[in-house]
């Protein structure tokens, strides 16, 4: 896996330019395919994608030949909730691990034989991209947002379950 840096420049609102460094990390095509398509995803509840799946302490939400996110979670939600993304062939993209006490959020992307940790309060611009024609980099803060969703999807159906 190859970790790059590119200067990406990034025009806010009021019209000022700054810039911003993202480190660029290579992963595989079928890994940034999984994860582009699952940031990409509607939110809209018509998309069978966005209605969680619940089995005892598990919940999954598929996107057919896509993407399947499984996640376990306590039965109060008070403890670790884990979350398992993979691809449509069944081979694990990330983990991602929310202590629901302390709010701390983990990210692990499986990368062959490195894993690479992330925590969202570190603020880092990271950013992935593949040897895909046209790609372009997924900032590891829209994979924890997307993450976010599913998370607040799970707190409701723990809820009323």
């Amino acid at each position: 896996m190859e970790t790059t840096t590119q200067t990406k420049t990034h025009q806010p609102q009021n019209g000022n330019q700054q810039i911003i460094e993202y480190e660029i990390r290579e992963i595989s095509k079928m890994k940034y395919v999984t994860i582009r398509s699952f940031i990409e995803s509607s939110t809209k509840m018509k998309y069978p994608w966005n209605v969680g799946l619940k089995l005892g302490r598990a919940v999954e939400f598929v996107k057919l030949g896509r993407w399947r996110l499984s996640c376990t979670v306590s039965d109060t939600f008070s403890d670790t909730l884990a979350c398992v993304l993979r691809d449509r062939y069944g081979f694990t993209v990330l983990e991602y691990y929310y202590a629901v006490a302390e709010g701390k959020e983990k990210l692990i992307i499986n990368g062959g034989s490195v894993e690479l940790e992330y925590y969202s309060n570190n603020n880092l611009n990271i950013a992935f991209s593949s040897a895909v024609p046209f790609s372009i980099p997924i900032k590891i803060i829209e994979i924890f947002e997307k993450l976010r969703f599913y998370i607040d999807k799970i707190r409701h159906i723990t809820s009323t379950a």
